[in-house]
């Protein structure tokens, strides 16, 4: 209890200046505390991002030129006092231009660019897609990530099928209605899903449909007061513009190091040293234990889990059982199509904790189908094992392979028929008589010893020799040994 209280306490501390109005709150006789932006817009005033009118007023909802929104977004990265070596190529401004020197700044970040007749148009209005697409050329490229925290420090926790922005953003997926299983890995990109839950997606334009979603993703957008639709063409109000750069500002660890000024990246620091000490903390309050899953068949020299107070590292190479949801049939499948194993039981371990709850699935890309040729032979199925989906809908990669695989063998056609006789005769006996054996093979190593070898979770290595004149087919009964790839690392309960 007293690890939470102290963990709380540093991590709400990194963000109480963000989080409250700020004590010297300047006063607008426009704008009343009860106001949407009314904090955002009071910490970027005293912060002498945004200002008000000589009248006392801040009119929230006048538009903001391309002038006012660079020098914003430039004190907003804390730089303002930055060098600049960039020369001036705009026609249409000169060094008495008041936003003068912020343009330069922004021209040598790369931020704000000009038009093609070489003008900068400082008085056009912006729109929220132009505005968007600055802000997300700021932001770290998070690829890796299906919940975006900190490219460096990795995922905060993993995307869940209950929030199908998340998931479908992070597969980009496309046009799908609904994502109540996990999203497939290859899909066209025509409308990224993490913009899906937007009614007016199709009105982005295509040259900012990727800052969009990438904006969203990070949560750097504004879209008061209707929460369903971003209005890309909207001319942005200085409220929304307070409320973008705020959330901005709100979290340095998100720009990238070339555009994190001297106070960001005091602050970054900060956050790390925090962070550290709360994982500190946690290590000093929790001790690890390890202990250790069942043997099967195909279990090696490893078999340990590592238990750290609510978390759990499954350690790479062992083997856990697993079944076909609803066996597995060829030829119901082709190419690219999804293929789920189901724990029909929890994985436990010998000493009583619950790993994986039963219900658990684990999903894999059929990548590659081959249907036998001749003398029944070089049939192949190449499966990639890349997630591991709980109940919850907590979704956790992986990397796998199915380890009973008796038949895995280039030889298995003169080797195994050896053992049950000599066979002469036509090609049509052979095929015949082949046949048989895998009928054979049946019922003693079971249909699941003729899938060959399955891979796991983006090796890129294409094993998976069929037996000759294999007929892949896979009861749901059938136990099917999946050997990690990787430590896989989750919450227990």
């Amino acid at each position: 209890m007293e690890l939470k209280k102290l963990t709380s306490f540093l991590l709400s501390a990194l963000l109480l200046f963000f989080n409250s109005a700020p004590a010297l709150a300047a006063a607008f006789n426009d704008l009343q505390a009860d106001h949407w932006a009314y904090i955002e817009i009071q910490n970027l005033t005293e912060r002498g991002v945004i200002a008000g009118y000589p009248d006392e007023t801040f009119k929230p909802e006048n538009p903001v030129n391309r002038a006012e929104f660079t020098k914003m977004v430039i004190k907003t990265l804390d730089k303002d006092t930055m060098s600049v070596s960039a020369e001036n190529t705009f026609t249409d401004i000169n060094s008495e231009f008041w936003a003068f020197e912020y343009i330069l700044r922004s021209k040598e970040l790369g931020l704000v660019v000009g038009y093609p007749d070489n003008t900068f148009r400082p008085y056009n209005n912006i729109t929220k897609a132009e505005a968007t697409s600055i802000i997300s050329k700021t932001v770290k490229d998070c690829t890796d990530c299906k919940v975006y925290r900190d490219c460096e420090t990795g995922c905060e926790k993993p995307c869940s099928i209950k929030e199908p922005e998340e998931c479908c953003g992070f597969y980009d997926c496309a046009k799908l209605k609904e994502c109540e299983k996990p999203c497939p890995l290859k899909t066209a990109k025509e409308e990224p899903c993490v913009l899906k839950q937007f009614d007016d997606r199709e009105k982005v334009a295509n040259w900012a449909r990727k800052s969009f979603k990438k904006a969203v993703t990070n949560e750097l957008y504004v879209n008061h007061p209707d929460k369903n639709r971003l209005t890309p063409d909207k001319e942005l109000t200085r409220a929304e513009t307070a409320a973008l750069l705020y959330k901005l500002r709100k979290n340095p660890s998100v720009l990238k190091a070339e555009f994190q000024g001297p106070e960001i990246q005091k602050e970054v620091q900060e956050n790390i040293v925090a962070v550290n000490q709360v994982e500190k903390l946690k290590a000093e309050e929790y001790s690890t234990v390890v202990e250790h899953l069942a043997s099967t068949p195909y279990t090696g020299s490893v078999n340990e889990v590592e238990i750290t107070g609510p978390s759990v590292k499954i350690l790479a190479h062992n083997v856990i059982p697993v079944n076909f949801e609803g066996g597995f049939k060829a030829k119901k499948y082709k190419e690219g199509e999804l293929v789920y194993l189901t724990f029909t039981k929890n994985v436990t371990t010998e000493e009583g904790t619950k790993l994986i709850p039963a219900g658990s699935k684990l999903v894999a890309e059929l990548t590659e189908l081959k249907k036998s040729k001749l003398l029944h032979k070089n049939a192949k199925a190449v499966l990639n094992i890349n997630k591991l989906v709980l109940p919850s809908g907590d979704i956790y990669p992986l990397s796998a392979k199915i380890e009973n695989n008796e038949l895995f063998d280039k030889k298995f056609g003169s080797g195994n028929l050896k053992k049950l006789g000599a066979i002469s005769g036509t090609v049509a006996t052979f095929g015949t008589m082949l046949g048989l054996i895998i009928g054979a093979f049946n019922s003693s190593t079971g249909d699941g010893a003729a899938l060959g070898a399955i891979i796991g979770g983006g090796t890129g290595l294409l094993f998976g020799l069929l037996a000759p004149g294999c007929n892949i087919k896979i009861p749901e009964e059938q136990d099917i040994f999946v050997k990690l790839e990787n430590d896989l690392e989750l919450d227990v309960e």
